[in-house]
C-alpha cells in the first residue's frame, strides 16, 4: 500500500484530505455574500468571487481556494480550529464593536489567532497553488513557522507581526497576495473586505495582534490609507 507524507507533522499515512482550503472557505461565502464587484469586472448578478492567474484568466472561487495531499486528518483537524476561531470574530458581527475609524473586538483566543495567521503563511508556502505564488519564504522560516504550528506555540507577538484592516467599500471586495520587500517582508493577503499583512522579520507594529488586549482594526477609505501603513507602517500613527 502507498503512504503518503503529511506536510505538516511529517507522518507517513495511509491517504491525505483531498480538500485542504488555505484560506478558510467561509470568507470567500461571506465575500459571496457581499459582493458589489469581484476581483477584476464581475457582471451584474454574478455572484461568485474571482482570482486570476498570472496569465490574466479567471476562476470562480466561490468555495474556496483548495487543494489536495498536504495534511492528514489529524493535523486539518488541528489548523481547522484556528480557523474557526477567526472566521467566527471576524465573519459575526456581534463580536464586533464598530466606530468611525476602527473595530475593536474585545475578546479573542489569542493562541489560535496567531496560529491562524503563522498556519495562512506557512500554508501558502506549501501548497504550489498559482495564487500563493508570490510567496517565498527560506527553508528555515518555512521550518520555524510549521514547528510552531505542531507545537502550538503562538511565538512572541513581534515574531511574524500581524496586522489587520478592513475596507469600507465593498467594490474593494476581492482576493490577492502579494509580497512588500522594502526595509522588511510584508506580506499582504487580501481576503475580501480584509486585508491581513504578516511580517517575517521582528517588527513592533502599530495595531498588530497582541496578547491580553482587544483587537484593533482599523477602517479604510481605500486602497490609498492601505499603502500608507504598509509602506510605512513601522512611523504610521493613529
Amino acid at each position: 500500500m502507498v503512504h503518503m507524507q503529511c506536510k505538516l507533522c511529517l507522518q507517513e499515512k495511509q491517504k491525505l484530505v483531498k480538500k485542504s482550503h488555505i484560506i478558510p472557505r467561509q470568507f470567500f461565502l461571506a465575500s459571496s455574500d457581499d459582493i458589489a464587484k469581484g476581483f477584476g469586472n464581475v457582471s451584474n448578478g454574478d455572484k461568485a468571487c474571482r482570482i486570476y492567474s498570472k496569465e490574466s484568466k479567471s476562476q470562480q472561487v466561490q468555495n474556496g481556494i483548495h487543494v489536495s495531499n498536504i495534511l492528514c486528518d489529524d493535523c486539518e483537524q488541528k489548523i481547522g480550529r484556528f480557523d474557526k476561531e477567526v472566521q467566527d470574530k471576524l465573519l459575526k458581527r456581534q463580536y464586533i464593536k464598530k466606530s468611525k475609524n476602527f473595530w475593536t473586538i474585545e475578546k479573542i483566543d489569542y493562541k489560535k489567532f496567531r496560529l491562524f495567521f503563522v498556519s495562512l503563511l506557512w500554508r501558502s508556502q506549501i501548497c504550489n497553488h498559482y495564487f500563493f505564488e508570490k510567496v517565498k519564504l527560506t527553508k528555515d522560516l518555512e521550518e520555524k513557522l510549521r514547528n510552531m504550528i505542531i507545537r502550538e506555540d503562538p511565538g512572541n507577538d513581534s515574531d511574524f507581526s500581524v496586522v489587520i484592516c478592513r475596507y469600507r467599500e465593498k467594490e474593494l471586495n476581492y482576493f490577492s497576495v502579494e509580497k512588500r520587500p522594502k526595509d522588511f517582508e510584508l506580506y499582504r493577503f487580501r481576503v475580501g473586505l480584509y486585508d491581513f499583512m504578516i511580517s517575517t522579520d521582528y517588527q513592533d507594529f502599530p495595531y498588530r495582534l497582541t496578547a491580553n488586549s482587544p483587537l484593533l482594526i482599523p477602517i479604510l477609505n481605500g486602497t490609498k490609507q492601505l499603502e500608507e501603513i504598509s509602506e510605512n507602517i513601522l512611523s504610521y500613527k493613529e
